[in-house]
């Protein structure tokens, strides 16, 4: 791993306020789950009844070294999934908040 991918695992993790946006009240009504393919990231959030309410997918990029062989950036793996339950966040705290 290079010294970049390095340094950036080392940053803080930015962590949400639960109580000021809302993710508290996700959590406590939804189910989040994070699907990791070959090609994307995926976040589902299901209702208690096992319903999809809402979905959000990230293609991240495919690395072929040499013909047949294919390698993925597994920082770029974890931003992707990220960025995909942000964006879930993101859209249902705008629905539940008043």
């Amino acid at each position: 791993m290079s010294q970049t991918h390095l340094n950036k695992l080392k940053r803080p993790v930015e962590r949400p306020t639960l109580c000021k946006t809302g993710y508290l009240e996700i959590l406590m009504k939804y189910i989040l789950a994070l699907d990791q393919g070959t090609t994307s990231s995926r976040a589902i959030l299901f209702d208690h009844a096992g319903t999809p309410v809402q979905s959000a997918q990230q293609e991240f990029p495919q690395i072929f070294p040499q013909p047949g062989w294919v390698e993925h950036d597994a920082l770029k793996i974890w931003e992707t999934q990220l960025t995909v339950m942000r964006q879930i966040f993101v859209a249902q705290t705008t629905e539940i908040q008043p």
